[in-house]
């Protein structure tokens, strides 16, 4: 697990959120960079992706409280030389943490409240621990399909017994 990783995700996300907070609340249409296509736009979320279950916030924060466990003890216990997986799991635990912070902090109620998205898109609005989420599932998945687990580490050793036929030796 990259701790520092973890840190410098909530960090950006709760200091891009702040940012979203201060100066674009207010505003009634989005701050448009390339217009219709990526811009600025403040947006609380009660639900998950896509403002998928809104309304059911509470459930939302217990799950995410759970998969934040699970992810650590998977982040926890892979090796080393999985760097890979070991991103990945960071990233997906720096964003599910800056939502989880927005869910406990920014409601009426610990566990009830929403998170701020502000980033618009043609399709959906997001905030940077989604992407900080999205992009650790594709570590995850490099990890495990382009560099699988189960593979020898690069730096070790291959012995010569590994290389012989299952069957025994074979026929000249």
């Amino acid at each position: 697990m990259l701790y520092w990783v973890i840190v410098c995700a909530v960090l950006i996300d709760q200091g891009t959120k702040f940012l979203a907070v201060q100066y674009l609340v207010d505003k009634t249409k989005p701050i448009w960079f390339i217009e219709g296509w990526l811009g600025l736009k403040y947006s609380p979320n009660t639900g998950a992706a896509f403002s998928m279950l809104s309304g059911h916030t509470v459930y939302l924060s217990l799950f995410t409280i759970l998969a934040v466990a699970m992810i650590a003890w998977m982040a926890w216990s892979t090796p080393r030389h999985q760097a890979w997986l070991r991103w990945g799991y960071s990233l997906i635990l720096g964003g599910a943490l800056g939502n989880l912070i927005d869910r406990c902090f920014r409601g009426d109620a610990f566990l009830n409240g929403h998170v701020v998205d502000f980033m618009q898109f043609p399709w959906f609005i997001n905030n940077i621990a989604d992407d900080f989420i999205s992009i650790g599932v594709g570590c995850v998945m490099i990890g495990f399909f382009v560099y699988p687990v189960d593979a020898p580490h690069p730096a070790s050793p291959v012995k010569p017994s590994d290389t012989s036929a299952p069957d025994g030796p074979s026929e000249p």
